[in-house]
């Protein structure tokens, strides 16, 4: 088991020869994840962590949090305490939110209690990725009322319904965010 750890813990980004081959050992992690976690797992990393990593990350936008920890020295390990009086935050709070976001994996924490950017956070401020971020924290009202949506009009599709698409409604914004969506995952995945 511990070589099957370590081994894990060696691969990243760049352990692979081209793309294709480092999306398939992204697509077989993720079955292997479906594979080790419990349903319960599954229900909490779902509809807690993940929900809730949004909110950490939005949150850390807002502050501009990340934009001030690399521009103090370059993104150094901090504590909580330390970043929390620079960007003016409770520093309790703020603790919180990035022990949340260690959790999930898109910073790194020592055992000291410091933290260190990922090259997923730096993304955020050096690639504009906050955008993805910000478009989806938008779509979570949409998210959260598209079941009763679909269920008031019989569950038909609401991209073919020309006055759901110019409504100023949910349709329009389901219809319009898809489109987005598509155009700004291609240009990622194209290294834009």
């Amino acid at each position: 088991m511990a070589d099957i750890v370590s081994t894990l813990r060696g691969v990243n980004a760049s352990s692979f020869d081209d793309m294709e081959e480092r999306r398939t050992a992204i697509s077989e992690t993720r079955a292997l994840l479906s594979r080790l976690e419990t349903p319960w797992d599954t229900a909490v990393r779902l509809c807690h962590e993940m929900p809730a990593l949004l909110t950490c990350l939005k949150t850390a936008i807002d502050l501009q949090l990340l934009e001030k920890w690399l521009a103090d020295n370059d993104g150094a390990k901090h504590t909580a305490a330390e970043l929390a009086k620079l960007v003016g935050c409770d520093a309790s709070l703020l603790s919180r939110l990035l022990r949340h976001m260690a959790a999930c994996n898109v910073l790194f924490v020592d055992a000291e209690g410091c933290y260190e950017m990922t090259p997923y956070m730096r993304s955020l401020v050096e690639e504009d990725l906050a955008s993805v971020i910000l478009h989806a924290y938008m779509l979570t009202p949409v998210r959260l009322h598209l079941p009763q949506y679909l269920k008031e009009n019989e569950y038909k599709d609401p991209s073919g319904n020309k006055a759901d698409c110019l409504a100023p409604g949910l349709g329009g914004l389901m219809r319009g965010s898809r489109l987005l969506s598509a155009r700004r995952m291609q240009q990622i995945l194209d290294g834009i």
